[in-house]
């Protein structure tokens, strides 16, 4: 009788176990849903408003990440795993993400400053176009994007190993939010570059990329980006719109319309300065906060190892 009533008390633990361990589980994937619904919900809004060729569109998509940032920071705080406690394959994998990030906006960078370049000899042909119709001809030159894919570094991806597969369901869950985040910023980079380098190719070359993420909502979004840049070249709508406007003043000059012409290319170059103006704050901004979180994060496991050590 005290036999079976030590092996009934054994199994009554172990079924107690099991059930606290199924409702962890359960509580992981909700958080997961929760971290996936935010960023879904936020890709849902990008497929509103704005043309997927511009500027805006560009300056919208970098909403994702602070937005991506938080939810991760949530998810992280709800799975009670800091950064510390990450096994290898996590850090690692958040360590690639953050590398490829500082790179691509690096990138993204001298695109911008490229652009800016590009707006000076407009800016000069509008002081001598009314005063020196021919010398302003000298300076009335399109707008010429960027070669991107010669300043392009090949992406590194990290593969996922044996180590990830034994990992526990916390540390699973993390790792799935970071090839989120990681998918999604490629996807992103891969629109920026190609709009404003019009060319195709970075943003084919980050679709690869950014396979390893399946959602659906980020397949109905990515069809008409894709059909827009595929067809116009990724050519932004504010270069062509300042280029058309330089070709009008070219055909003005020394005419009574020269002062419309002026007046477009002037209020066309003036929405341009702007939005790269503000672009070149977030991406600054964005660089640093992601050069912070890799130092924060290589901190924190300088101070674990020399815990362990002392």
């Amino acid at each position: 009788m005290v036999l079976l009533l030590e092996k009934h008390s054994h199994s009554s633990k172990f079924a107690s176990k099991l059930e606290k361990k199924k409702h962890k589980k359960e509580a992981f994937l909700a958080s997961l849903q929760a971290f996936h619904f935010k960023i879904s919900d936020s890709l849902h809004n990008l497929e509103k408003g704005s043309e997927f060729l511009s500027l805006k569109f560009v300056k919208r998509c970098f909403g994702l990440f602070p937005l991506m940032n938080r939810a991760f920071s949530k998810l992280v705080l709800e799975l009670d795993c800091p950064v510390n406690k990450w096994e290898g394959s996590n850090i690692n994998e958040y360590l690639n993400y953050n590398l490829n990030m500082l790179e691509l906006l690096n990138s993204l960078s001298s695109c911008l400053c490229h652009l800016g370049q590009e707006r000076l000899p407009l800016l000069h042909s509008l002081q001598l176009a009314e005063k020196s119709p021919s010398l302003a001809a000298k300076y009335l030159i399109k707008i010429k994007p960027l070669d991107v894919m010669k300043h392009f570094k090949k992406i590194k991806d990290v593969k996922e190993s044996e180590e990830m597969k034994k990992n526990s369901d916390k540390e699973r869950v993390i790792h799935e939010a970071l090839v989120v985040m990681k998918s999604i910023s490629l996807w992103v980079f891969g629109i920026f570059l190609s709009e404003l380098g019009s060319d195709v190719d970075p943003y084919i070359e980050m679709r690869k990329l950014a396979a390893r993420f399946d959602d659906s909502l980020l397949k109905s979004l990515d069809t008409k980006v894709e059909k827009e840049i595929l067809e116009n070249k990724g050519e932004l709508k504010e270069v062509k719109d300042v280029n058309i406007a330089a070709d009008s003043l070219l055909g003005a000059l020394g005419t009574t319309k020269i002062e419309i012409g002026v007046s477009m290319l002037k209020a066309r170059l003036e929405v341009l300065e702007k939005l790269l103006h503000e672009l070149e704050k977030e991406t600054s901004d964005l660089f640093g906060e992601m050069l912070a979180g890799r130092n924060n994060l290589l901190d924190s496991f300088r101070l674990t190892r020399k815990s362990i050590t002392d």
